[in-house]
């Protein structure tokens, strides 16, 4: 396109308060409600309903998570509450690996190459070569 045609536009949208009996507008509803669906918060001072943040499935203000989504076990996802929010825990993947690695090889080692003590020496013992 021709960026010399460009024009900056700016919107401004509004809509009617919402009556007593139903305070908040609930977006995902597209009308107004007495209370938040799940996923949502009751924002006072812009009078409708916000999205939770992220992971979090419901909560009483952004950062006032009290339900976080359900871990992954099969596909290694976890999530855990922490201060208000829902954080995926990082799994160190490199060092468990090393460590499993390390692991296997002392193991592998060990069941290879059986480590033996000297025998004991014996003393007053006379040793007598063998023939041949």
């Amino acid at each position: 396109g021709d960026f010399a045609l460009s024009r900056v536009y700016s919107l401004r949208v509004s809509r009617e308060a919402c009556p007593i009996g139903r305070p908040v507008f609930a977006p995902d509803l597209g009308r107004c409600a007495v209370t938040c669906n799940d996923g949502y918060f009751r924002n006072l001072s812009s009078g409708q309903c916000e999205t939770c943040a992220r992971h979090c499935l419901s909560c009483d203000g952004w950062a006032e998570c009290r339900l976080c989504e359900a871990s992954r076990w099969r596909s290694l996802h976890f999530i855990r509450l922490s201060r208000g929010y829902c954080k995926v825990v990082r799994v160190p993947w490199r060092q468990v690996l090393l460590g499993l690695a390390t692991g296997a090889a002392v193991l592998g080692l060990a069941s290879c190459c059986p480590i033996r003590a000297p025998p004991p020496e014996r003393k007053g013992v006379a040793v007598r070569p063998a023939n041949g």
